[in-house]
Protein backbone atom coordinates (compact mmCIF):
# COMPACT_ATOMS: atom_id res chain seq x y z
CA UNK A 1 0.00 0.00 0.00
CA UNK A 2 1.39 3.40 -0.96
CA UNK A 3 1.42 6.01 1.58
CA UNK A 4 0.42 9.53 0.81
CA UNK A 5 0.74 12.51 2.74
CA UNK A 6 -2.18 14.11 4.88
CA UNK A 7 -2.94 16.67 6.98
CA UNK A 8 -2.27 15.36 10.64
CA UNK A 9 -0.52 11.69 9.70
CA UNK A 10 0.03 8.94 6.97
CA UNK A 11 -2.86 6.99 5.58
CA UNK A 12 -1.60 3.71 6.94
CA UNK A 13 -3.77 0.51 7.55
CA UNK A 14 -1.85 0.75 11.11
CA UNK A 15 -1.32 3.96 12.61
CA UNK A 16 1.72 4.24 15.43
CA UNK A 17 -0.83 5.40 18.25
CA UNK A 18 -2.33 1.99 17.41
CA UNK A 19 0.58 -0.06 17.37
CA UNK A 20 1.58 1.72 20.31
CA UNK A 21 -1.55 1.08 22.16
CA UNK A 22 -1.27 -2.95 21.36
CA UNK A 23 2.23 -3.41 22.68
CA UNK A 24 1.44 -1.56 25.90
CA UNK A 25 -1.47 -3.67 26.96
CA UNK A 26 0.80 -6.14 26.58
CA UNK A 27 2.72 -4.70 29.77
CA UNK A 28 5.20 -2.04 30.15
CA UNK A 29 7.91 -0.97 27.97
CA UNK A 30 10.89 1.79 27.79
CA UNK A 31 10.54 4.36 24.59
CA UNK A 32 13.14 2.63 22.78
CA UNK A 33 11.98 -0.71 23.78
CA UNK A 34 8.32 0.57 21.82
CA UNK A 35 10.40 2.17 18.96
CA UNK A 36 11.99 -1.21 17.84
CA UNK A 37 9.42 -2.98 18.36
CA UNK A 38 7.52 -0.30 15.89
CA UNK A 39 10.55 -0.13 13.33
CA UNK A 40 10.68 -3.88 13.17
CA UNK A 41 6.70 -3.95 12.66
CA UNK A 42 6.81 -1.38 10.00
CA UNK A 43 9.62 -3.16 8.08
CA UNK A 44 7.57 -6.24 7.75
CA UNK A 45 5.03 -4.39 6.37
CA UNK A 46 7.08 -2.71 3.68
CA UNK A 47 6.74 0.62 4.84
CA UNK A 48 9.97 2.93 6.38
CA UNK A 49 9.80 3.66 9.97
CA UNK A 50 9.83 7.44 11.03
CA UNK A 51 13.18 8.43 12.98
CA UNK A 52 13.58 7.77 16.70
CA UNK A 53 12.73 12.26 17.50
CA UNK A 54 9.72 11.84 15.42
CA UNK A 55 8.32 8.75 17.50
CA UNK A 56 9.20 9.61 20.95
CA UNK A 57 7.29 12.98 19.72
CA UNK A 58 3.76 10.91 19.22
CA UNK A 59 5.03 9.30 22.55
CA UNK A 60 4.84 12.52 24.39
CA UNK A 61 1.46 13.44 22.77
CA UNK A 62 0.14 10.11 23.96
CA UNK A 63 1.08 11.00 27.62
CA UNK A 64 0.06 14.62 27.43
CA UNK A 65 -3.41 13.30 26.12
CA UNK A 66 -3.39 10.91 29.26
CA UNK A 67 -3.50 8.13 27.06
CA UNK A 68 0.07 6.16 28.43
CA UNK A 69 1.48 7.02 31.57
CA UNK A 70 5.00 6.97 32.77
CA UNK A 71 5.34 4.49 35.32
CA UNK A 72 9.64 4.09 36.32
CA UNK A 73 12.86 5.04 35.35
CA UNK A 74 15.70 2.33 35.13
CA UNK A 75 19.12 3.20 35.30
CA UNK A 76 21.11 0.98 33.57
CA UNK A 77 24.97 0.86 33.68
CA UNK A 78 26.64 2.86 30.50
CA UNK A 79 23.82 5.10 29.54
CA UNK A 80 23.96 8.66 30.11
CA UNK A 81 20.14 9.12 31.03
CA UNK A 82 17.66 6.06 33.00
CA UNK A 83 15.46 4.33 30.74
CA UNK A 84 11.91 5.93 31.02
CA UNK A 85 8.96 2.98 31.24
CA UNK A 86 5.50 3.63 30.10
CA UNK A 87 2.33 1.60 30.43
CA UNK A 88 -1.15 1.88 28.99
CA UNK A 89 -3.84 3.40 30.72
CA UNK A 90 -6.45 0.94 30.49
CA UNK A 91 -9.33 3.35 31.41
CA UNK A 92 -8.35 5.37 28.13
CA UNK A 93 -7.85 2.42 25.88
CA UNK A 94 -11.12 3.03 24.20
CA UNK A 95 -10.76 6.51 23.25
CA UNK A 96 -10.92 8.34 20.16
CA UNK A 97 -7.58 10.02 20.49
CA UNK A 98 -5.91 7.26 19.82
CA UNK A 99 -6.61 7.59 16.10
CA UNK A 100 -4.81 10.77 15.97
CA UNK A 101 -3.28 12.52 18.60
CA UNK A 102 -2.29 15.15 17.33
CA UNK A 103 -5.91 16.71 16.39
CA UNK A 104 -7.32 15.83 19.88
CA UNK A 105 -4.04 17.97 21.17
CA UNK A 106 -5.11 20.81 19.02
CA UNK A 107 -8.79 20.45 19.83
CA UNK A 108 -7.71 20.88 23.38
CA UNK A 109 -6.25 24.64 22.88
Amino acid sequence: MKTTPQRGGYNRKYRGGHFIREHLSRGEDFGNGIFRAYKAHLKEMGYRPPSYASFMGMVRRLENLGLIAWVRNEHVPGLQYPRRYFSLVKSRAADPAWDNPGKAIAERR
